[in-house]
């Protein structure tokens, strides 16, 4: 085995791990990604206050996902850069819907959130080719709530997401038969049967 250089004790590694924390924080401080995380967390707590069945799975860093999704509602980035800080999956019931936080788009500093139109999971998307050639991306469509430009941004999210709440509680409600999104279980017949 070859010998390795790294940390030898708990302390030294606790400190490495404190400083990148300090960078990581300052990072998304700086972005205004901070800003649009907290806004996410304090509408799923208020949902979930309320009632709603719903939760956010949310990490650091992107997806290729999120990244077709972020082209698929606002177009390729030709500029420069695009950056997601944060993505994840709001799952609301049985649904989940892709989440992103992009702090620059095209080489610009934004202050945007996308939450797919439809479920998404981390499989993504359809796919499709771009611009007529053999180069694919996963196609997901998306709302987009941008900090900068809308001044009703954080409303119309918060009202999209507790729309995506209402209908797959409303789907629930229709579940007379204790039956939705449960295993099959081995029953006695009640004589139903099948069509041949």
């Amino acid at each position: 085995m070859i010998p390795q250089e790294g940390f030898h004790s708990p302390s030294t590694l606790r400190a490495a791990f404190e400083q990148a924390l300090v960078e990581a924080r300052q990072t998304l401080q700086d972005s205004g990604a901070s800003e649009m995380l907290t806004h996410l967390s304090e509408t799923v707590r208020d949902l979930q206050s309320a009632g709603a069945d719903i939760s956010l799975q949310i990490r650091a860093g992107s997806h290729s996902n999120a990244y077709d999704m972020i082209y698929t509602t606002s177009g390729s980035a030709t500029n420069g850069p695009t950056s997601v800080e944060a993505y994840g999956f709001l799952r609301a019931g049985e649904s989940s819907h892709l989440v992103a936080v992009c702090t620059q788009y095209s080489g610009e500093p934004v202050h945007r959130i996308y939450v797919s139109e439809w479920n998404a999971g981390p499989e993504g998307g359809r796919q499709a080719n771009i611009d007529g050639s053999n180069r694919q991306r996963t196609t997901i469509g998306a709302n987009m709530y941008d900090f900068d430009t809308e001044a009703n941004a954080l409303q119309s999210l918060q009202t999209n997401i507790a729309k995506i709440c209402a209908d797959n509680a409303a789907v629930a409600e229709c579940d007379t038969g204790q039956s939705f999104n449960k295993p099959a279980a081995l029953v006695k017949s009640t004589g139903l049967k099948l069509p041949r």
